[in-house]
């Protein structure tokens, strides 16, 4: 489906409906980023919105997913805001992942950990 310019999250959930009606949706309201793009994206097998965020610093990818699809916890377990997240590592590429409801979301960019956090606690779908 390629990836898609849009200027706001309501804009790129409008467009996901279009491509897939049972796709997963982006959050709402993601504080302090602006979303600049997104795609669906098949990741073994399964069906994942991708945002490309940006917050006047570096650019920083969102992935949505269906909780079941991607309900494992992995690496190491934080607090931030009451949420638990996990942060961890893979091919030098930090990501900080958190579960709501029925959604695994996971940022990921080059950022600190506590960056990633703050942005992964402040999501609200």
């Amino acid at each position: 489906s390629g990836l898609k310019t849009v200027a706001t999250s309501t804009e790129a959930n409008q467009w996901i409906a279009t491509q897939r009606a049972t796709a997963p949706r982006l959050p709402g309201y993601i504080s302090g980023a602006r979303v600049q793009s997104c795609c669906l994206a098949d990741v073994q097998g399964k069906l994942v919105a991708v945002a490309v965020l940006e917050d006047g610093e570096e650019t920083v990818t969102l992935v949505v997913a269906q909780a079941p699809d991607f309900a494992h916890e992995m690496g190491t377990r934080i607090q931030v805001e009451g949420k638990s997240l996990f942060g961890h590592e893979l091919n030098g590429i930090r990501m900080m992942m958190a579960n709501q409801d029925d959604r695994w979301l996971c940022v990921m960019g080059d950022r600190s950990y506590e960056d990633l956090a703050q942005l992964a606690a402040s999501i609200e779908f």
